[in-house]
C-alpha cells in the first residue's frame, strides 16, 4: 500500500466514525483524498500548506454548527452507501456473477 493509499484508507476509516458521531473529517488536498472526499456535500477541501485557506474553513465551520451536522450526516451516509461490508459484498458478488456468466475464449 502506498502512502497516498494509507492514507486514505484511515481517512475513509475515519470519515465512518467521525461521521457516525457528527464529527468531520480533516484530509490532507492530496490527490487520493481529493477523489474520495468532494467538496461540499460531505466536507471541504482546503489547500496543502495554506494556512489562510485551512483558517477561513475551521471559522466557516466553527461558526455554522448547523453546516458541521450536515456534512457529518451526508458523509456518514456517504460511507454506508459506497464503502460498508454489505455494499461491497454485493459489489463482489455481482462482479462474478458477471464474470462467471462471459463466454470462455478459446
Amino acid at each position: 500500500m502506498t502512502p497516498s493509499e494509507s492514507a486514505s484508507a484511515a481517512a475513509l476509516a475515519a470519515m465512518r466514525v467521525r461521521a457516525d458521531q457528527g464529527t468531520l473529517l480533516y484530509a490532507g488536498d492530496f490527490i487520493a483524498n481529493m477523489q474520495k472526499l468532494p467538496s461540499n456535500p460531505i466536507g471541504r477541501i482546503v489547500p496543502e500548506r495554506d494556512p489562510v485557506a485551512l483558517s477561513r474553513t475551521i471559522q466557516e465551520l466553527a461558526d455554522d454548527p448547523e453546516l458541521r451536522s450536515r456534512l457529518g450526516r451526508n458523509a456518514a451516509e456517504k460511507y454506508r452507501s459506497m464503502f460498508d461490508c454489505e455494499t461491497i459484498a454485493g459489489n463482489m458478488l455481482e462482479l462474478y456473477r458477471e464474470l462467471v456468466s462471459r463466454p470462455r475464449s478459446a
